[in-house]
């Protein structure tokens, strides 16, 4: 909105507005008597489009406005609400609401131009911050996909690994790969050396020797002290061969389930019932074990091996086979060993417990080994079990 004039004084043969506090826009050309804008008539400002008023409020001529304005201001100076010329008539003007805005906006005398500068929005410095760290941020994340793409070993790199290995591999060594996510690259060169034994072992206690084929200076689990690793080849791919202490293995229930027997107690009787070993799956990774499954919340499911050669140790572990088991059923299992008649252990396995360890010390001879195993919810509780006598 623009202010207007109710009527005009004349200089001349030129109309102006009154001119005191309010400054006015330029819309007709320059007079000549004092410098300043010529006003339309009134009927053509009211009816003049919002989009012309608007662009010329957002893009004024200032130079030759703000001349102009001075000159009229240092013929005339301010005066309160109207002004009487040396002419005809005398002009009034009525102020808008918007008008204070737009002296603030336009008015190019000192102290208005101040004062709006004043008036303007500061930016925060903890904005200016915030925007510089989500810049550098932006760029950190960049360089690091261009680096690592860079870093990123290439076909020769895995195959001139695979072929380290192969010329010092010997039966029963270990490969495993470093960073885990590696090992489906790392077996597509090396994967004849991993038999589904090995890559579905309980653990790696019996393995003396291990190779690990590692990227991005990453280590694995199984060539941790107290191995001794020695570098057999760099590169983006490199190869180490870790010596290590290895258990002896006197007897592996898993391997001899055929000599095992296995009954269902039910009511106080004995009923024939049967297991298998699988690969089972636990917490997304492969294990060789003996699968057993209860049916009923008073069954107990009984294997029994009767002449086991002993060691120093009895280990085993435990876990819940199957993901949709775990997701389906939630009811622990319980499972008992025992050693001759004497009951060495009795623990309880959720889901939670993922594939669990257990060891107990044996008396090194023969005797029979035996496991209770029953679920007080047994819906759908596939436990896995596998076990191994170790000097």
């Amino acid at each position: 909105m623009v202010p207007r004039a109710t009527c005009c004084a004349h200089v001349g043969r030129y109309p102006i507005p009154h001119v005191g506090a309010t400054r006015f826009p330029t819309w007709g050309g320059p007079l000549p008597h004092v410098g300043v804008a010529r006003a339309k008539p009134p009927f053509l400002r009211r009816h003049q489009p919002f989009a012309t008023r608007a662009r010329a409020l957002r893009a004024p001529r200032w130079p030759p406005a703000v001349a102009r304005s001075r000159a009229l201001a240092a013929a005339l100076g301010p005066a309160p609400g109207a002004l009487a010329l040396a002419g005809r008539h005398t002009c009034t003007v009525e102020r808008s609401p918007v008008e204070p805005e737009i002296e603030l906006a336009y008015d190019p005398r000192p102290g208005r131009v101040a004062a709006a500068a004043a008036a303007r929005p500061r930016v925060h410095p903890r904005a200016i911050w915030l925007a510089l760290a989500v810049t550098a941020l932006a760029l950190g994340d960049c360089a690091r996909l261009v680096i690592g793409a860079e870093m990123a070993p290439r076909e020769a790199d895995w195959q001139a690994a695979a072929q380290a290995v192969r010329a010092g591999f010997r039966p029963g060594d270990l490969v495993v790969a470093a960073p885990a996510w590696s090992d489906p690259m790392m077996r597509l060169y090396l994967g004849d050396l991993i038999p589904v034994a090995v890559a579905a072992r309980a653990d790696t206690d019996r393995f003396g020797r291990a190779w690990e084929v590692s990227i991005r200076g990453a280590h694995a689990a199984e060539t941790a002290a107290p191995a001794t690793c020695f570098p057999v080849h760099e590169g983006r791919v490199r190869v180490r061969r870790c010596d290590r202490p290895a258990a002896r293995v006197t007897y592996s229930l898993v391997d001899h389930l055929a000599d095992a027997r296995v009954v269902l107690l039910r009511g106080g009787s004995a009923h024939t019932a049967s297991a298998q070993v699988v690969v089972g799956e636990i917490d997304y990774a492969p294990h060789v074990c003996i699968l057993v499954e209860p049916t009923a919340p008073a069954d107990v499911i009984r294997l029994e091996w009767p002449q086991v050669p002993l060691g120093r140790t009895l280990v085993g572990y435990t876990g819940i086979h199957s993901f949709y088991a775990r997701k389906s059923g939630d009811g622990p299992v319980d499972v008992a060993l025992l050693v001759g008649e004497r009951e060495l252990l009795r623990v309880r396995h959720r889901n939670d417990d993922g594939w669990r360890r257990f060891e107990v010390a044996t008396a090194a001879g023969t005797a029979p080994v035996r496991f209770d195993i029953s679920s007080p919810a047994p819906k759908d509780r596939k436990l896995c079990l596998a076990a191994e006598a170790r000097e």
